[in-house]
Formats: C-alpha cells, sequence, structure tokens
C-alpha cells in the first residue's frame, strides 16, 4: 500500500476542486432553500468525465484506476461542498454504474454505460422498502417471471435519484411463495409502470431522494442482472464498495470544514485575542485535524483493497462508520467554532450538519455496521 500520490493524481484532485468551485458550487444556497436537484450541474459532472473516468475503455469509458475516482471525488467534494449533490453522484456510480460494470453482461454494458456515463441518463439504487430497512432479506418487492421477461410489483423509499432516474437497479424477491431467492433487475429508460413522489429532507436537500412504485412494471429478459436468484450475493458485493468510497468526497468536504474552522479561529477576535489562542478553541479544531486524517486513512485503505478486487468487508464498514460519524461531529465543531454565528443560515456553516446527519443512516447505519464488524470478528 502505497499513499505517495503521484503528481498527476494530485493533479486531478487540485483540477477537481477548483472545477467544482467554479461551476457547480454557485448558487448553492438558493437549491438548498428550495430543495432543488439540477439536472444541468449533472451535466456539467459528465462532461467533465466524471462518470466515465473508470469505465473500460470498450464501453466508452477512460480506463482509469479507482484510486484516480478517489481523489477526483475528494477534490470535488473540496470545491463544492454540496452533499446532496455528492449523494446523488455516490448512488449512480455505487448503485448502478458498478453493479453493471461488476455483474452486467456485454450486451448491458454497450447499452446502459454510455447513456450512464455521458450525462444522458441519471441511476438510482433501488433497495429499501419502508417496513424494510437494511435487512435485505425482509424485501417484498416482487418480479414475476415470464417467458419474454419479468413483471415487477412493490414499493421502494428512499431512493437517492428516484424520482429523476432514468435507470433503475432494483432488488426484487422471486414471486414464488416457496422461495426466498432475490434478483437484481435493471429498469431501462422508458420504461411503463413507474410512479415516484419526491421525499423532502432536512439535509441533502439537492439531491432528489423519493418513494418509487412499480406496478405491473414489465421488463425484458435482459433485463436481469447476474444469474437467477443472485441479488443477495450481488447486492452484498456492490453495498461493499459503495461503503468504501461513498465517503470519499466528504473527505474534500471535511477538509473544506478544517479549512473554515481553521481561518475563522485566526479571524475572530474575543477577550483581546483570536480565538485560536483559546486552547479549548485550538483543542476542538485539532480533533477535527485527526478525524479528518484518520478518515482518509480508512477510506484510502479501502479503496486501495477495493481497486484490486479484494474483499473488504470489515474495512468497508470501519470506513463507513467512522467517517459518517466523524463527519457529523467535525459538523458539530465547525458550528461550536463559530459560535453563535455558525446557527445562522446566512453564515454558511449549518448545512453541513444538516447534511451530515444522512450519512449515518444511508448505506447501512452506523449500528448495522457495528454489526457487520462484530460478525467479522466473531461475534453475535
Amino acid at each position: 500500500m502505497d499513499f505517495s500520490w503521484t503528481e498527476d493524481q494530485l493533479a486531478l484532485r487540485r483540477k477537481a476542486a477548483d472545477f467544482a468551485e467554479s461551476e457547480l458550487w454557485p448558487g448553492f444556497d438558493r437549491r438548498d432553500d428550495e430543495g432543488v436537484f439540477e439536472r444541468a450541474l449533472w451535466t456539467k459532472l459528465a462532461d467533465y468525465g466524471l462518470f466515465r473516468l473508470t469505465v473500460p475503455r470498450e464501453y466508452g469509458g477512460a480506463g482509469r484506476p479507482l484510486e484516480d475516482l478517489l481523489l477526483t471525488l475528494e477534490g470535488i467534494g473540496y470545491g463544492c461542498p454540496d452533499v446532496g449533490l455528492m449523494l446523488a453522484v455516490g448512488a449512480h456510480l455505487w448503485g448502478v454504474m458498478d453493479p453493471i460494470l461488476c455483474f452486467g453482461s456485454d450486451e448491458q454494458k454497450r447499452a446502459l454505460l454510455p447513456g450512464l456515463s455521458d450525462g444522458r441518463w441519471i441511476g438510482a439504487h433501488n433497495v429499501t422498502e419502508w417496513e424494510t430497512g437494511s435487512d435485505v432479506n425482509a424485501i417484498t418487492t416482487t418480479a414475476l417471471p415470464l417467458v419474454d421477461g419479468w413483471v415487477l410489483n412493490g414499493t421502494k423509499s428512499y431512493v437517492t435519484n428516484g424520482p429523476v432516474a432514468d435507470v433503475h437497479v432494483v432488488y426484487c424477491r422471486l414471486a414464488d411463495p416457496t422461495r426466498k431467492r432475490l434478483v437484481c433487475l435493471v429498469v431501462s429508460p422508458g420504461t411503463e409502470g413507474i410512479r415516484t413522489r419526491v421525499l423532502p429532507t432536512i439535509g441533502t436537500r439537492t439531491a432528489a431522494l423519493g418513494e418509487v412504485v412499480f406496478e405491473n412494471c414489465r421488463v425484458g429478459r435482459n433485463a436481469l442482472l447476474g444469474k437467477p436468484g443472485a441479488g443477495v450475493l450481488l447486492f452484498q458485493a456492490a453495498i461493499e464498495k459503495e461503503r468504501a468510497m461513498v465517503f470519499a468526497p466528504i473527505l474534500g468536504v471535511m477538509q473544506r470544514q478544517l479549512d473554515l474552522a481553521t481561518e475563522y479561529a485566526k479571524r475572530r477576535k474575543a477577550f483581546g485575542q483570536v480565538i485560536g489562542a483559546f486552547q479549548a478553541v485550538a483543542h476542538r479544531v485539532s480533533e477535527m485535524a485527526v478525524r479528518l486524517e484518520v478518515s482518509r486513512l480508512l477510506v484510502y485503505k479501502a479503496a486501495w483493497l477495493k481497486g484490486r478486487n479484494a474483499r473488504a468487508p470489515m474495512e468497508s464498514s470501519i470506513a463507513k462508520l467512522y467517517v459518517s460519524e466523524a463527519f457529523v461531529q467535525s459538523s458539530v465543531d465547525l458550528i461550536r467554532t463559530y459560535g453563535g454565528a455558525g446557527y445562522l443560515k446566512d453564515r454558511g456553516v449549518e448545512h453541513f450538519l444538516r447534511g451530515a446527519i444522512g450519512g449515518v443512516l444511508f448505506s447501512g447505519t452506523s449500528d448495522v455496521q457495528r454489526g457487520i464488524i462484530a460478525r467479522q470478528l466473531g461475534l453475535g
């Protein structure tokens, strides 16, 4: 494992940060207030080459290693600390594109990856249901096999990109009361039988979170991703990669938080001196730096393993657990460093906390991650 990034890789991060600062960040306050997902920003990300970065060249991608995507996402997170937009990007990359890359047929890859890479299509990962949460074995959405395809019926909840998606990756139970096996189906653009509604949230408001209802939604035989009945194994592989990578942009966001806290502590004066001279403030900002450094090491290690197609259930869950909780705490510490000003919306720091709260819930709650880690240790 070597974390001495090449100059080209570091340039990727710097360039991504500059792009995000100038092209994505402007207008965030309005989008956040209105709870708006802007497709124009999606197009800019696609034109920048984000979605095609690790796609093999034979499918229209750039064929770059996973580490390059990691650093690019980190840079984008710094330049545009819009957690909602980063959540939407993660759902698209890790919940849709990566499963297609890993488990799709050549025909599926050629049909779907170009549109997902160039921004024409947005992907949504449909797993969670209102009553199932993280328990994928309790999924009730059904897929009825027919001679010429499948019929989907059921409701998915908390689907990032759901209301704006063109391509849906859907985990379903085989419509057979004697079997509990799952299948994973890809619903292509233009398919009928789908209804969506937006679910308003307290944070990540620039992501389109929603409910997706499948009503006699018919797809062809070629919609099956992987093998029939292998949905659980496919989900486990996909979510492991997601947990390893979904907080890559948050590393950039946390660096932005640290810079804001440091600059404010050096500038704001109280009792005749800058507040950074007070030990309580200095230690609080120091803790933010420690959390960032540990978060980087955990995410880098998990990404390094997944970039080599290695299993990393423990490493991915540890990274997801630690970074999500660290992001919440650093968001609180940033507000406390700003004092009363941090509680005001127009100072531009309170949105970090609203966005961070979702991180301890999506991709498996913190409690779920602790359970996975315990099982890896032979406990529970």
